[in-house]
């Protein structure tokens, strides 16, 4: 964004006053305090923000800033006194002298907003960049003062958070030149240094962001007439030029009219003249702009709030809905607890079973295998489990060596062929048993097993208190050897 110019009123925290300085808190107020009739006397418009500093001593002033350095001083002139004089005012820029303007001494009148010193591009103005303002005040037993306030140009691209903005002063740059205003054509510069137009429908277009804008300019002439302002899209508002009382010709910077409470954003605003070509002009002084406050940009600039996906409160949840919402999200919960359980407890088994011989789930196998150090006895089922032909059976005791020992056998002597069948079955699986023992044994590895020898066929689920105690299943017929 290009410049702007900003006003300091005069308790702005960073002025520093040095020597006797009081301070006027109400220009309006028609006290016995000095300056307090200044609005109602005042022929150059009402003091700005009704507060000013009134001194009759040899003072000075000190502002530091950043800007353009271009800038201007204002006061309050007072011809309070039948012979007074005004005082002598000089201001330096960086040590630079500025413009300093001597005026005639308004006996019996209080001329407000009176410019004081000026620093342009050709007296007083340097770079852009930080600078120091001096306001020296030199006083004479009939003079005094009262200071007011200090405009001054920003750099490019100023920070706001709600100061007043002043566009359109021709006593300190020419006012084409403010970056808020274009005028359209039949606007002219006056001596006054204000611009004025009589030409119907003529505008001046003043672009900000802010929430309020007034106009201050000059009447002339005894016949009142018209003018309009339009914000944005909305429909024009008409406002009045009053004629100025009977013995008076003119009156300076007036109050011509002000609109607030403007919506947060940037507005166009557009004033136009539409009264009589023979009455008076639109004779604009100036503009005043409240700008936006950090909290008031930071709302324009805010995400968009996100859809409400809950009811509205015109239509609320009934206790049906709202009960089953709460249960089926507590079902839900638990559902995926147990189903992670469930999970947790087969992959443990699972891995459990991973170090199993032949491990299948559910079912549990066991090698023939034995320890060196115990005797097994290898029993068949009960005679009421098993076959006449079966009943008796053998009984095969191993000694600690592994050996096979003695085969007790009874019942038919037919049955010796299916004994030798069995045996040669036998023999190649103490061959496997064996081999498996070495692995075992160059391993360090010995387990306690039980024996159990089954007399029918078919393999044997064992459980897992068996499977913890070592519990090894033998087939029918065979020997844990």
């Amino acid at each position: 964004m290009p410049t702007v110019w900003f006003m300091v009123d005069d308790t702005d925290p960073r002025l520093t006053y040095s020597g006797s300085w009081t301070a006027v808190n109400n220009t309006g107020s028609f006290t016995n305090e000095p300056g307090s009739d200044f609005d109602e006397e005042s022929r150059t418009g009402s003091v700005y923000n009704n507060t000013l500093h009134y001194t009759t001593g040899n003072v000075t002033i000190s502002f530091r800033f950043n800007g353009s350095s271009y800038l201007g001083v204002y006061g309050t002139q007072d011809g309070i006194f039948s012979n007074g004089q005004l005082p002598f005012i000089s201001c330096t820029l960086d040590g630079v002298p500025t413009w300093s303007f001597d005026d005639a001494y308004p006996t019996g009148l209080a001329n407000s907003n009176m410019l004081a010193c000026r620093a342009d591009s050709r007296i007083g103005g340097s770079s852009p960049g930080e600078h120091e303002l001096l306001i020296n005040v030199t006083n004479y037993p009939n003079s005094d003062w009262y200071f007011d306030y200090i405009t001054y140009e920003s750099l490019n691209n100023p920070a706001f958070n709600g100061e007043v903005l002043q566009a359109g002063n021709a006593e300190l740059i020419d006012a084409s030149n403010y970056s808020m205003i274009t005028f359209d054509a039949g606007w002219t510069d006056t001596r006054n240094g204000t611009t004025a137009t009589n030409i119907p429908g003529s505008k001046a277009i003043l672009k900000f962001n802010g929430t309020s804008l007034s106009l201050y300019g000059d009447t002339s002439g005894n016949v009142s007439n018209t003018a309009s302002y339009q914000v944005d899209n909305e429909e024009p508002v008409v406002f009045q030029l009053p004629a100025v009382p009977p013995d008076l010709t003119s009156l300076a910077k007036q109050l011509l009219f002000t609109t607030s409470n403007l919506s947060v954003g940037e507005h166009t605003v557009s004033v136009a003249f539409n009264g009589s070509q023979s009455a008076m002009p639109l004779d604009i002084a100036y503009f005043y702009a409240t700008s936006l406050t950090n909290a008031q940009q930071a709302s324009l600039i805010s995400p968009s709030p996100r859809p409400n996906l809950v009811q509205s409160a015109t239509s609320p949840l009934s206790h049906g809905v709202i009960a089953g919402v709460i249960i089926g999200s507590i079902v839900a919960a638990l559902l995926l607890i147990g189903a992670a359980a469930l999970i947790f407890k087969r992959r443990r088994r699972n891995m459990q079973l991973a170090g199993m011989p032949f491990g299948y789930p559910g079912l549990i196998t066991t090698p023939f295998r034995y320890q060196d150090d115990i005797n097994i006895s290898v029993h068949s089922k009960s005679s009421t489990d098993t076959p006449p032909n079966l009943q008796s059976f053998y009984t095969t005791t191993l000694d600690p060596s592994g050996e096979q020992g003695t085969a007790q056998t009874g019942g038919d002597p037919a049955n010796g062929l299916a004994n030798l069948k069995l045996q040669q079955r036998l023999a190649v699986l103490q061959g496997e048993i064996a081999h498996r023992d070495r692995q075992l044994a160059e391993g360090s590895v010995q387990q306690e097993r039980a024996f159990t020898v089954h007399i029918d066929s078919g393999l044997r689920q064992i459980g897992e208190e068996e499977v913890s105690l070592g519990m090894v299943e033998v087939p029918p017929g065979y020997t844990v050897d």
